[in-house]
């Protein structure tokens, strides 16, 4: 298992309900591909430096994540087919 850390950025649309929502089916995702989300921070919903799809603010959430190398092409696969989620960024971190 490697230790990761996944910044999302999501919807604005999105109410505080929808985005604990999210990080529940998150917390589902990496669990069903074999991991575990250790700790989620959400940064709440801030200006973006630059509009991404017409939209000048959104929501981060930061997750870090234990997972497998070799199943991240399929978590991050599966986190660009959410329409909620405008980017998304996986990086591995030295524990």
């Amino acid at each position: 298992m490697a230790y990761y850390e996944l910044v999302i950025i999501l919807s604005p649309e999105l109410a505080d309900d929808g985005v604990h929502g999210f990080i529940d089916r998150l917390k589902g995702l990496v669990s069903s591909v074999g991991g575990s989300v250790e700790e989620t921070v959400e940064w709440g919903k801030r200006r973006l430096a630059y509009p991404i799809k017409r939209r000048t603010e959104a929501n981060y959430v930061l997750a870090k994540v234990n997972l497998q190398p070799s199943l991240t092409k399929e978590l991050e696969n599966s986190l660009r087919l959410r329409e909620e989620v405008l980017r998304h960024l996986l990086v591995k971190v030295d524990k």
